[in-house]
């Protein structure tokens, strides 16, 4: 950052500076002179006596302010008030009224030019005010809202094996949704060998405040902690920050880039070659925050040309990590409740009672704190961390924990690096925990957690040579056992092929290498064909082809095609067919080899209830929106200049993948509507809260429009040029030969119009009942005192 906190210091001066003039007095000329401010002194009435007032154009560093100030001219000597100067940024304090020389500010070289009547002033860049270039904020906060619905969604599975019985489940959730949040409630339904019946998931209540970045839950519900600790099943509540539902809030330090422009100059912003942004900038420093929500190690080479065209190109590292949080940035999530047992096997199994909170904080850009704790009966546990960046060299994260459960006491260290850049990015973990660690994800059974754990992985981007990944992994469980494990992989593009290669070796044990090969080719048209080669650690080879055609964007049919020869020699077929249109998707299929094969379906969507309707869709995961044009059938909708469909014959069209918290944009194709159809909006942005949906509405109407001729009661067409006013004060003009377009009219209908001869009035009957445009007279329009 350049010169960033000697702009600080400034800014606060001038920021009190009338505050300090009036009450602080003696001590703000102290103060400010410690950046090369100058208080006035009034000066002699009698020296003013000769001085020829004029009005001048003030420039700064040649940048014209535009304004026009009084002059006072004696000799070479110019006096100007000092409110007019500090209306600028000028570093001089006194009363407005006040009349400063300029001859006598040491900082400032000034010249008369008499031919413009303007006063050219020069002044230290870093004297002027700072400018801010940008805004972290690059979309404006909408709020989000919702309407009040229901969605069920289901997702259907048949498994018919041809040497066992036919297993069918339906997994399903139920969601009521309003501005008062959601209610959620998911299970799967199950027939066939081993088990029969409901299974209940998570029943939970949710609400998201977006103002305060909060959200609050009751209910099943899953404990957010961090990093390096463990989260578990809880039912009960919980409050927790959530940066999520503020997409226009950026929660991570930026770099921010400070210079100075001596004149009026153009501000450049290249990253990795890319130019990213371009400004104008006024004279004096500036400070820019509106780089892109980038992440990793880079450069940033920011140029600045002036009006005469010369460059000062600085370059500018930086690193950037989403880990950390922003100066003053608090994240927080506690959870209260019971420990949630035999999830997914019993429909209400909750044992203990338990607490689990977490807290981050920035502390600065480069430093965020963390802390850590839990209890439950018989356990406590606190803990500490911190993640902190090392310049322009990665982020280092550190943390430890202590627990007690019932009177065994045990800790856990753990310690970590990350790196990433355009060429390669390194991450290191290690985790070290004592024989007596314990927390609550094994508080229900008492078992014990894994003695070590350290993961050390990295990438490298070799450009026209492909990127290779490398990674060691070393597990060391709970009963001394351990586990090392290193891979190595390759992949590159050609063309429209993708080759990937990889290889993993136990390195505690001695049967060798496996090996994976993966070929995907694209045939254009949604094809594409895949070719693996699989060898594991025992020497057993394993060939596989496919061949596919995914569906299309907006629905059709698909299909996939696959063959392979196992390890043990057998062969393994399998086909399937996915067909997906706007209510629903359907897949079918069969596997398997020789001996044994299995037909399966699945079928997946959505039923929602909105706006007094009931609509089939595809699966609905998070937000949707319901776009109607009252009644009007055949709409074409766009969805973020995508085209989503046309709406039915009741005039609505939903759109179920929207990205909730989003102010997306929604249209219609006003172009391709008929021209007896007119909305006043065709164009709306939306936000909606998540796990619901939202009505937009866009008010269509058919409206008759009318070709009129008009006459005086001479029977010659009215003047071209003469005003026409509707009742509803609408103003048209009318044309050549007299002729009138009124976009709209109704059954009845009285229009007045200003003659040459006077104001006189013109009433006609039309049919409302037709689209097409109606021709209406000659009228004569008739004076009002005759009718």
């Amino acid at each position: 950052m350049i010169g960033a906190r000697r702009h600080l210091a400034r800014e606060r001066c001038r920021r009190y500076r009338p505050l300090w003039s009036a009450i602080l007095g003696g001590l703000a000329t102290v103060t400010c002179l410690s950046v090369q401010a100058q208080v006035v002194t009034p000066p002699d009435p009698a020296s003013l006596d000769d001085a020829q007032p004029q009005y001048l154009e003030l420039v700064v560093n040649q940048k014209s302010t535009r304004k026009v100030v009084r002059v006072l001219r004696s000799g070479d000597g110019f006096r100007v008030a000092v409110g007019d100067l500090r209306a600028f940024g000028l570093p001089v304090f006194g009363n407005d009224s006040d009349l400063v020389t300029l001859n006598d500010l040491s900082w400032l070289k000034f010249s008369y030019d008499e031919n413009n009547l303007r006063l050219l002033l020069e002044v230290p860049a870093d004297m002027l005010p700072m400018q801010y270039v940008g805004d972290y904020r690059r979309n404006a906060y909408e709020p989000a809202t919702s309407g009040t619905g229901a969605i069920f969604n289901y997702d259907a599975f048949v498994n018919a094996p041809s040497d066992a019985s036919t297993t069918t489940s339906i997994a399903n959730e139920l969601r009521l949704f309003g501005p008062w949040g959601s209610i959620t409630s998911s299970g799967t339904y199950s027939y066939g060998p081993g088990r029969n019946g409901y299974t209940r998931f998570d029943t939970r209540w949710e609400y998201s405040d977006p103002a305060r970045m909060l959200t609050f839950e009751a209910g099943d519900m899953i404990t957010r902690g961090l990093s390096w600790n463990s989260t578990v099943r809880l039912g009960g509540v919980g409050v927790s920050r959530n940066f999520a539902i503020r997409p226009d809030v950026v929660t991570y330090p930026l770099p921010v880039f400070s210079g100075e422009a001596a004149v009026p100059s153009t501000l450049d912003v290249f990253i990795a070659g890319q130019k990213i942004d371009s400004r104008p900038l006024e004279p004096g420093p500036f400070t820019l925050t509106s780089l892109p929500y980038i992440n990793g190690a880079g450069e940033a080479v920011v140029v600045t040309t002036d009006v005469m065209g010369r460059q000062v190109s600085t370059t500018l590292p930086f690193y950037v990590s989403s880990s950390l949080l922003a100066d003053g940035f608090m994240d927080y999530s506690i959870a209260a409740g019971a420990l949630r047992q035999e999830y997914g096997r019993e429909n209400f199994a909750y044992g203990d009672a338990a607490v689990a909170g977490s807290l981050r904080y920035g502390l600065s850009d480069r430093l965020t704190l963390e802390t850590h704790a839990e209890h439950a009966q018989g356990l406590q546990l606190g803990g500490v961390g911190a993640v902190m960046a090392l310049g322009h060299y990665g982020v280092v994260n550190a943390s430890y924990a202590s627990s007690q459960r019932n009177d065994d006491r045990g800790r856990q260290t753990s310690v970590g690096y990350q790196y990433s850049s355009r060429r390669f990015s390194v991450a290191i973990q290690d985790t070290h925990r004592d024989r007596l660690y314990a927390d609550l994800a094994a508080y229900p059974d008492g078992s014990t957690m894994s003695r070590r754990t350290l993961q050390a992985t990295g990438a490298f981007n070799l450009f026209s040579f492909g990127n290779v990944g490398l990674g060691y992994f070393d597990i060391e469980a709970a009963d001394g056992t351990r586990s090392r494990l290193g891979n190595l992989s390759w992949s590159r593009s050609f063309g429209n092929s993708y080759v990937y290669l990889s290889g993993s070796r136990d390195l505690d044990d001695d049967n060798g290498w496996s090996f994976g090969l993966q070929w995907l080719v694209s045939l254009g048209d949604r094809r594409t064909a895949h070719a693996g080669y699989d060898r594991n650690r025992f020497g057993k080879n394993r060939l596989r082809f496919d061949y596919d055609q995914a569906v299309p964007t907006y629905g059709g049919l698909g299909w996939q095609l696959g063959v392979a020869r196992e390890p043990d020699g057998s062969r393994y077929g399998q086909a399937g067919l996915h067909w997906r249109n706007p209510n629903l998707q359907l897949r079918v299929g069969v596997y398997g080899d020789e001996d044994a094969h299995t037909v399966w379906g699945n079928a997946t969507g959505s039923l929602v209830w909105m706006d007094g309707g009931i609509f089939p869709s595809n699966r609905i995961n998070d937000a949707f929106v319901l776009v109607t044009t009252d009644g009007q059938p055949g709409v074409r909708v766009r969805y973020e200049n995508q085209l989503v469909g046309t709406t039915d014959r009741n005039g609505r069209l939903l759109v179920p993948w929207v990205t909730a918290w989003y102010a997306a944009k929604y249209e219609i194709e006003a172009e391709r509507l008929p021209a007896y159809m007119q909305t006043p909006v065709v164009e709306q942005r939306v936000a909606v809260r998540g796990g619901s949906g939202q009505v937009v509405r866009f008010p269509l109407r058919a409206v008759t429009s009318a070709v009129i001729t008009v006459h005086d009661e001479q029977g010659n067409p009215m003047p071209v040029g003469t005003v026409a006013t509707t009742a509803d004060g609408q103003r048209r003009t009318i044309g050549w030969d007299g002729v009138l377009y009124l976009e709209s009219v109704g059954a009845d209908n009285e229009i007045s119009i200003d003659a040459p001869t006077g104001r006189c009035v013109i009433r006609f009957e039309a049919d409302t009942g037709t689209p097409q445009v109606a021709q209406i007279g000659p009228l004569v329009c008739r004076a009002e005192a005759r009718l």
